[in-house]
């Protein structure tokens, strides 16, 4: 994984560098975790790995980034633009390998209105992929692509990455679990059945009578009980189906295993968590259910003599059983504290946390998600209600996935987001088949039932003919491409041209920033589109011009740009790349001949993050509006009332909130800006709070307009005063060297108040540094503390918040715990063969472990059983993620081995 990166610029020796690409937060924080337990493990704890996801700034939480070692960073696609805009080549120097995960995902999603408005996911990826692996190719560093759907676009992909034509991606069928494809139908008279379609991508049929049929269970579970009858909707008239079926799925079975269960909603997910809970506390609060959930206890263990513990619990180690028993009860009350913290004791979210459901949603914040993800992984809860936070690559323990509906906000799933989904179901060490069931209305002839039903038999369609199809050439398209071609459409419609000669003039000669007066619409739509591919052009002329550290010529920059252009997906995805090629080149040189001559205004439009017209609007607010005036005030934010707090970070979100790009468009109804965001950093005092069905609402606003958009402002704004304090040379930010940006120390830590939702630094640093701190009241009662402790060794209240000295403190006041001894599967196990070995021909079989109760069945990588054994005491599901089973057929016996 790791190797000395050629260091081809000499700035320093630093630890090597790995890249860890992933769509969504959500994924980052699983990744994050199991490469922490893999890693930490295996390398005595020589690597770190970290997490900088979210956002398309730069705060304090990223400085905390180690480079003394070898370090796996795990980040979001905005958040790597931000590694290249703030660090430059003091990052890109460092990277070994870089881990593209989703990589289908650089394919363009279709909707051109984000492309012109810069604001497309898949454009980000491409435009940052394109550069990054440019840049790297000095390091002679690694690149992996990885993807579990990328079967129609898999030749341009491995094109892609591996930077030629013709290359073959490394690509298997197999999966160590089988994945079954069905429908629940929900029948007459409260009933079920279950009808089974696919089996890893292949159809499932029987011919019966000259008809063909499914595989089907009849009677799947008992008849729900009574539901309200005010229930109304197709969609709605389903959801005691739905949450019946659900918690008779995640109870035990007959040999006391659990099974996790996922339900998958697209929208609305408040209305789905209110008639859950109503189902559980009102209408069938007296009828006999399965018991889905066992809240985690902690054992008692005073007074008992240790001999008869260990008898009770049939093991000669009784401190496997207690670590697990502690770390699981410490998990479970960490969510209980957050939730009640974060969404309040009479939430949705809180009431059914406390009965073993989990809502998990993208607008919730950080620490709450990661303390759920923790919960499911560690299987303390085993019914989860989602939106599609946990659908995009998440490889969470769910054995069912529940859909009870195919229609988004926009439409309906595609066969993408639909081949995602019901790739959550089954995981290896958990059980031998995953399975995704579709809630279809077996009775209904409405017009809405029809088209769900319709609408599942195309995807099913799909999903075969994609297994059938998979060895087609497909060019998928490219979000730059499209782009370019976009461009050209809108410049078209406003010349009413088609000579490609006018269009590259047009190209050369246009100034976003000075496109004159009385602009048609179809005018301002074509500058929009043009000024995205700027955004591109001039990141790219920037990050080359400081890698080489040099002015390049004419003739240089047209090789620098075809060589990133080579680089880009289009290049191997498109079938105009040529002709794309030469407008892509030629706007990029108009761009530093004509239209940004000046070096210092594309470097400080490059440090905005934005595109030039909304970079050029965030330059005249940060140095023309008195702005940056503004922000110095806030040097004795430390000393200050909770009321002038609030006021100083208001005055700060409104100014930004002057421009368009991070204007709110979120807020709920009857709300403004200042009282969502006096909620959101000090409840106590806000007058305005949500109702019970708002707090999604209110939590969307908090995640899209505050803490995404205005920390992308203040991150542009902290980029432009670190340009301006180092005379624009790139400067590697930290903590020692803060105080050279002209900024007081509550710029530095106001990214993390929003974060958190806090007016209190300390608490903000605590919940995001310290394990057992999982509240806000509980970290600002702890900052207290620091006070006392800074006020006797600091005179100016500016330096109370200088993150040396709240690191220094929290280092001293909450030191890391020792690791504790790590479980270890036996060498050797015995097991029992379940097949005939005399006439294999090897004796030696790489096994995977599935347990069934209290025995381990052992799996060849084919899927069939090999042999079974008694569970070995200490016996721990997560072995499969760090050590090699290995079957010796002829003695009869599995060993263990670790691998890295």
């Amino acid at each position: 994984m790791f190797f000395e990166t050629k260091n081809y610029n000499n700035l320093s020796s630093s630890a090597p560098l790995v890249i860890y690409l992933v769509p969504s937060k959500a994924l980052a924080t699983e990744v994050e975790s199991n490469l922490s337990r893999v890693l930490k493990r295996t390398t005595n704890n020589n690597v770190i790995v970290t997490g900088l996801y979210g956002g398309t700034d730069w705060g304090p939480t990223d400085v905390w980034m180690t480079s003394d070692k070898p370090t796996v960073l795990i980040c979001t696609y905005e958040k790597a633009e931000a590694l290249m805009k703030f660090l430059g080549t003091l990052f890109i120097r460092r990277v070994s390998l870089i881990v593209l995960d989703e990589a289908h995902l650089v394919k363009f999603d279709g909707i051109k209105e984000s492309l012109q408005k810069s604001e497309n996911r898949s454009l980000r990826l491409e435009s940052l992929g394109a550069r990054l692996f440019t840049y790297v190719e000095k390091n002679h560093c690694r690149i992996i692509a990885l993807s579990a759907v990328a079967s129609e676009t898999e030749s341009a992909l491995a094109n892609w990455i591996e930077n030629r034509t013709n290359a073959s991606p490394a690509k298997t069928d197999y999966r160590s679990t089988r994945q079954l494809i069905g429908r629940l139908e929900c029948k007459t008279e409260k009933e079920f059945e279950i009808r089974y379609d696919l089996l890893d991508g292949k159809r499932l049929e029987f011919q019966e009578v000259g008809q063909f049929n499914t595989p089907f269970i009849p009677t799947p579970f008992p008849p729900y009980p009574s539901a309200p009858t005010k229930w109304t909707g197709p969609e709605k008239r389903l959801r005691p189906y739905l949450f019946w079926a659900a918690i008779h799925l995640a109870a035990p079975d007959d040999k006391g295993q659990r099974r996790a269960v996922l339900i998958s909603v697209t929208q609305q997910i408040s209305g789905y968590a209110e008639d859950f809970l109503q189902l559980l506390n009102s209408t069938w609060a007296e009828v006999e259910k399965p018991s889905f959930f066992q809240q985690p206890i902690i054992l008692e263990l005073n007074n008992i003599p240790i001999k008869l513990l260990a008898f009770i619990f049939n093991t000669d180690c009784l401190a496997g059983i207690l670590l697990l028993e502690s770390k699981n009860v410490k998990i479970w009350r960490k969510c209980l504290r957050s939730c009640v913290d974060y969404f309040g004791i009479e939430s949705y979210e809180f009431k059914l946390l406390k009965k073993g459901i989990i809502v998990h949603h993208g607008k919730m914040p950080g620490l709450m998600a990661r303390l759920l993800i923790d919960a499911i992984d560690e299987r303390i809860v085993h019914l989860v209600l989602s939106t599609s936070t946990l659908s995009e690559g998440v490889n969470l323990p769910f054995e069912t996935v529940l859909i009870p509906s195919l229609r988004r906000s926009k439409g309906c799933l595609n066969i993408h987001q639909f081949s995602n989904l019901v790739g959550r179901a089954g995981r290896p060490g958990f059980g031998t088949e995953g399975r995704s069931l579709v809630l279809l209305n077996n009775q209904s002839t409405d017009w809405s039932s029809k088209q769900a039903r319709n609408r599942y038999f195309s995807l099913i369609n799909e999903l075969e003919n994609q297994l059938q199809n998979s060895h087609q050439n497909i060019n998928p398209p490219s979000p730059l491409a499209e782009l370019l071609l976009l461009l050209e459409e809108k410049w078209s419609l406003i010349s009413s041209s088609g000579s490609q000669d006018e269009f590259f003039k047009w190209l050369e000669k246009t100034a976003p920033l000075d496109p004159g007066n009385n602009l048609s619409d179809a005018q301002v739509l074509a500058i929009e589109t043009l000024d995205s591919l700027d955004s591109i052009l001039l990141s790219a002329i920037v990050e080359i011009e400081q890698i080489e550290a040099k002015d390049f010529s004419t003739n240089e920059l047209e090789e620098q740009l075809q060589k990133i252009w080579q680089r880009s997906f289009a290049y191997y995805a498109s079938q105009e790349q040529e002709r794309l090629a030469n407008l892509f080149i030629k706007r990029g040189m108009a761009l530093k001949t004509e239209i940004y001559r000046d070096s210092s205004q594309r470097r400080r439009l490059y440090r905005t993050s934005l595109p030039p017209r909304s970079g050029n609007q965030l330059l005249n607010l940060y140095f023309d509006s008195g702005f940056k005036e503004q922000l110095a005030k806030g040097e004795d934010y430390a000393t200050w009332t909770p009321e002038q707090r609030f006021n100083y970070i208001q005055t700060v979100v409104n100014n930004l909130s002057t421009l368009l790009k991070f204007k709110p468009t979120n807020l709920p109804n009857k709300t403004s800006v200042n009282e969502v965001l006096l909620w959101w950093l000090d409840s106590k005092s806000a007058s305005q709070k949500p109702a019970i069905k708002k707090i999604p609402d209110w939590y969307k606003c908090i995640t899209q307009d505050f803490i995404y958009k205005f920390n992308w402002g203040l991150g542009s704004i902290i980029a432009l005063a670190i340009d301006e304090a180092f005379g624009g040379e790139l400067v590697e930010l930290s903590l020692e060297n803060w105080s050279q940006t002209g900024l007081p120390w509550i710029v530095f830590w106001m990214k993390e108040l929003i974060i958190w939702g806090t007016l209190e630094p300390v608490a903000a640093y605590l919940l995001a540094k310290v394990e057992d701190v999982t509240t806000r009241e509980q970290a600002e009662e702890l900052a207290k503390t620091y006070y006392q402790y800074i006020s006797e060794r600091e005179a100016e209240p500016n330096e109370y918040l200088n993150a040396v000295n709240i690191r220094n403190w929290a280092e001293q006041s909450f030191p890391l715990e020792r690791p504790l001894p790590t479980p270890k599967p036996p060498n050797q196990m015995n097991v029992n063969l379940l097949r005939d070995f005399t006439i294999a021909p090897t004796k030696t079989w790489t096994v995977v472990p599935v347990e069934v109760g209290n025995e381990i069945q052992w799996f060849d990588l084919a899927g069939f059983p090999l042999g079974i054994c008694q569970k070995p005491k200490n016996w721990q599901s997560d072995f499969l993620n760090t050590y090699d089973f290995i079957l010796d057929a002829e003695n009869r016996v599995v060993s263990s081995k670790v691998y890295v």
